[in-house]
């Protein structure tokens, strides 16, 4: 080329590039040695040519390096690449060996069996100088041929393997003013052919004259140059072929990490035409690169994914195909990666999957895809493009109503209330079916009470059943939740609850809206608002008025459903909570006559029912105990129900409930007590003490109420000791000793000792006329005669403790037998209890020690016993301590006046000695009620402190 074109060369060119090419002759001669010789060829031979080959190609790369700079003239970088050449050249060696060869890689059976195209000569001969000639830094770049894509570096970046086959550009593919292929070629009027843009924009700068030829321009027109834009644009067509058929046969085989990425980079650009788009699908491009998303490579995975969000880039087809492969869901799985390049590649990727709304459903059903793009969205650690992404991404698969209930599931739940209060009615019925079903957190439920309480109220209202059953299952849900139940009843909910539980009715309705209403209401109740500040309708009816609680009382008695009754049973439970509405509730109750409808709940197989019911007539107890208890006896499975509930290894609240039942209706009931003594309410409720103590029951949070309650229901039998199986059956079960034992023990709590203490009580008032006459002896055996003599001679030990008089009781005692608190040493343990943090514990201990100073024991003999173990020192410490509670001090006053009475000179010293006790005797001389007054003015009295006066005084 350079003899053609130059008339005058530098001195010796010639020679060098004749030289040159007698080289490649030669080369080529010696190359075509080897093949023709194949494997007859000896290895000597080979050896030889191969030597040669090696000569000539140092004596080409020398030729090169001789070359002259001058040669090259402006062409600077054919002097760059001469060099270059030169250096490679003659720096090679060549090697031989046995087997070694060259064997091409054979296509898969997918793949098209068409080699790429030859590759072009970067040397053409011209037959005149009117042939347009390629360039060479153009060809080499060939495949950044747009003035769009060329990058600033793009010259000094490394060629993409397709670069060999690209057919070159031509002088004419450029313009003359921007130096870059043309897109839209226009000719002037001079015949020179340049940029539309271009050269509109040079006439724009007044220029009257031919941006090449310098020539005046009489007109300023232009023409498209159609045959040269066809000829560009088929260049363009046919080299894109090229590029995407080489880019297909280098990612199917093992190629390095840079060759693939810059096939990569190769794609990208040939993305932005949709033509290639369908060219690169159709050649199986897309399953090429997903498998690129497996590789190690970070940056590699990367790439692939961009290359894969530009090809499906506005082109349905493509984005099916990628949904056909993997790609989906690694780019989810890539949501959760540490790296934020590739985070933002997978977010960018669902992102325009997302864009089509027939992909929506498929991509919300991959696993996790939701949640993590949420998880994005809300992250405040987060890149900026990345929340951005996410939340654009999740605003187009608002578009399927799955994914609103996935996102509504996870947290997300803007999109479900806009749908729910702004769309239509199809689409409303359908987000209200979806929260129907789901379960709500309690920040959701306040939101949702927040935003769409007053639309569900009003798709309640409607004739529509789903959309009711939706509405009432929703705020079913939100009532629940404590908070929001002001909400609801700002938004007017109770005047349609009262309304669906108490006057509407559909008999065809699939839904009980009743039960549904009245769990509501329920609910509301329970939340703690004030049942007079909830009205029910527009006359002012609260739930609190009698109107509410007897329709409430009236529906229990017609016996509901269990559901139903359940919650009307929660409602009367929650107004026994306010002391107005509890009055009008006993007064319905009673009026209703409710309470044996309780009654029956109590064998209903419904555990929930069975437990309000209970609940409820604990509530009751203290109004109608007895008439509870008489109910009980009349009923059919009653008590023995109870009893039963008593004998359950796994503590629940049920049998919780029961048990604390037995022990809130009145002791004194002779009936339910026999009842209950009949069926093993006794023995079980000790066996159910004695399997908490050793440790085999499992621990819950119901079993201290349960041991409280079975304890209580022991207690509740010492008030009926007169009755002679009663009495029997607290001699064979020594519960004098059991109470004892849960008195000295803590561990069982505040309650089982004051019960304890109770029961102690009632045992020990009993123990007079008990020991009145020795207790019972069954019939000795006789002896033999072995052992005749020395029983005679020496009284056994049993036979001293039966002639020893109890010194309370004057009587021979026993803890079995006479229950008596000596005997059994529970006077220890009641004294230890008089400095329990519980005043109700210390009360009831004091109580039960009250009962060893009474008028039918000896008063002397009691007073000795207990000050033996310091009792004075206890009730003046209780004194000093407990001022505050009148019980107490009550009990303590009465023990002092005993001592002083009958306790002997070394008690009333020890009271007459006590600095404080003056103070708190004037002080409830002024202060307390007439009781205390008289109490304290007797010990007084006693103590010298004012003038004595005859008074009669009975506690």
């Amino acid at each position: 080329m350079e003899l053609q074109m130059t008339t005058t060369a530098p001195p010796g060119l010639a020679d060098l590039l004749l030289c040159l090419s007698s080289h490649v002759n030669l080369t080529s001669d010696l190359v075509g040695k080897c093949f023709t010789g194949g494997d007859a060829m000896r290895g000597g031979e080979l050896r030889i040519i191969v030597k040669q080959l090696e000569g000539v190609v140092h004596n080409m790369g020398r030729c090169l390096g001789s070359i002259p700079s001058s040669a090259f003239k402006n062409h600077k970088y054919a002097e760059i690449a001469a060099l270059a050449i030169s250096r490679d050249m003659t720096s090679a060696r060549f090697l031989t060996g046995e087997g070694v060869g060259f064997t091409p890689a054979r296509a898969s059976e997918d793949e098209e069996e068409e080699p790429p195209p030859a590759p072009c000569s970067d040397v053409s001969s011209a037959s005149d100088g009117d042939t347009p000639r390629p360039r060479l830094v153009d060809f080499i770049a060939a495949m950044h041929y747009s003035s769009r894509e060329r990058s600033a570096s793009s010259s000094e970046s490394l060629p993409s393997p397709a670069a060999e086959y690209i057919e070159p550009l031509y002088e004419s593919f450029f313009c003359p003013l921007t130096k870059k292929m043309m897109e839209d070629p226009v000719t002037i009027e001079t015949g020179v052919t340049c940029e539309r843009e271009a050269i509109l924009e040079w006439f724009q700068s007044d220029a009257t004259v031919c941006p090449v030829t310098g020539r005046t321009l009489a007109s300023r027109a232009v023409s498209s140059n159609l045959a040269l834009k066809t000829t560009i644009e088929e260049w363009k067509k046919r080299n894109e072929e090229i590029r995407v058929k080489v880019a297909r046969s280098t990612l199917s085989k093992a190629t390095s990490e840079n060759v693939v990425l810059e096939v990569l980079a190769d794609l990208q650009l040939l993305c932005r035409s949709r033509r290639n788009k369908v060219k690169m699908c159709n050649v199986g491009l897309v399953p090429l690169l997903a498998r690129l998303l497996e590789q190690k490579s970070r940056k590699l995975r990367c790439e692939a994914m961009e290359t894969l969000r530009l090809l499906i880039q506005e082109y349905e087809e493509g984005k099916e195909m990628s949904l056909r492969t993997n790609a989906m869901g690694t780019a989810v799985k890539n949501l959760s990666s540490r790296h934020l390049s590739e985070k933002l590649a997978s977010v960018s990727f669902l992102l325009e999957l997302s864009k089509s709304e027939k992909l929506c459903e498929r991509i919300g059903a991959v696993t996790g895809g939701i949640p993590m793009l949420i998880t994005l969205k809300h992250n405040p650690s987060s890149d900026a493009s990345i929340v951005e992404k996410a939340g654009e991404a999740l605003k187009n698969l608002e578009k399927c109503p799955k994914n609103v209930g996935i996102m509504a599931e996870n947290g997300l739940l803007d999109p479900l209330l806009d749908n729910l209060i702004d769309g239509p009615e199809d689409l409303r019925m359908e987000m209200g079916s979806i929260l129907m079903e789901l379960v709500l957190g309690d920040d959701a439920k306040t939101r949702i009470a927040e935003r769409a309480s007053g639309d569900l109220i009003r798709m309640l209202r409607s004739g529509n059943t789903l959309a009711r059953k939706a509405a009432m299952k929703t705020l079913l849900q939100l009532s629940s939740h404590r908070p929001s139940c002001q909400i609801l009843i700002n938004a007017d909910l109770l005047p349609t609850m009262a309304e669906e539980l108490f006057i509407r009715k559909i008999d065809d309705e699939p839904m009980d809206s009743r039960a549904d209403s009245a769990d509501i209401l329920a609910n509301l109740l329970e939340s703690g608002i004030d049942p007079e500040k909830m009205e029910i309708d527009r006359q002012g009816r609260t739930m609190a008025s009698d109107y509410f609680i007897r329709n409430t009382c009236r529906m229990i008695k017609l016996s509901m459903p269990f559901g139903l009754n359940e919650s009307l049973v929660r409602i009367l439970i929650s107004l026994m909570e306010w002391k107005r509405a509890e009055q009008r509730t006993v007064k319905a109750v009673k009026a209703a006559d409710t309470t044996y409808t309780l009654i029956e709940f109590l064998s209903c197989l419904q555990d929930k029912l069975c437990a309000a019911a209970m609940e409820l007539l604990i509530k009751l107890s203290p109004f109608m105990g007895h008439t509870i208890a008489e109910g009980l006896c009349k009923s059919r499975g009653q008590p023995e129900g109870l009893v039963d509930e008593l004998r359950a290894e796994q503590i629940t609240r049920t049998q919780e409930l029961a048990a604390t039942l037995l022990v809130k209706l009145p002791h004194r009931n002779l009936e339910l007590n026999l009842s209950l003594l009949r069926h093993g309410g006794a023995a079980v409720a000790l066996q159910g003490i004695q399997r908490i103590q050793r440790g085999e029951t499992r621990a819950t949070r119901h079993r201290r109420g349960f041991f409280e309650g079975l304890v209580g229901t022991l207690v509740r039998f010492t008030a009926t000791l007169h009755e002679d199986d009663v009495l029997l059956m607290a001699r064979k079960l020594n519960l004098t000793g059991l109470f004892t034992e849960l008195v000295a023990g803590a561990a069982g709590g505040e309650e089982v000792q004051r019960l304890s203490a109770v029961g102690l009580e009632k045992l020990s008032t009993k123990s007079a006329e008990l020991s009145a006459a020795p207790p019972p002896q069954a019939q000795p055996r006789k002896p033999r005669m072995g052992r005749l003599l020395p029983r005679i001679l020496s009284p056994s030990e049993k036979t001293q403790q039966q002639r020893r008089l109890c010194p309370v009781h004057r009587g021979v005692c026993s803890p079995s037998s006479t229950f008596c608190l000596v005997e059994a040493g529970a006077v220890e343990p009641l004294l230890s209890c008089m400095d329990h943090s519980g005043a109700a514990v210390a009360e009831a201990a004091l109580a039960a020690l009250c009962t060893l100073l009474d008028d039918t024991v000896d008063v002397a003999g009691g007073a000795a016993v207990l000050a033996e173990l310091g009792a004075v020192q206890q009730v003046l410490g209780a004194l000093r301590s407990r001022q505050e509670e009148e019980g107490l001090r009550r009990r303590c006053f009465w023990v002092l006046e005993r001592f002083l009475m009958k306790g002997g000179e070394a008690a009333r010293q020890d009271i007459a000695g006590d600095r404080a006790l003056a103070s708190i005797l004037m002080s409830a001389v002024h202060g307390g009620d007439s009781s205390m007054k008289q109490a304290a003015e007797i010990i007084l009295r006693r103590l010298n402190k004012i003038p004595d006066v005859s008074i009669s005084v009975i506690y």
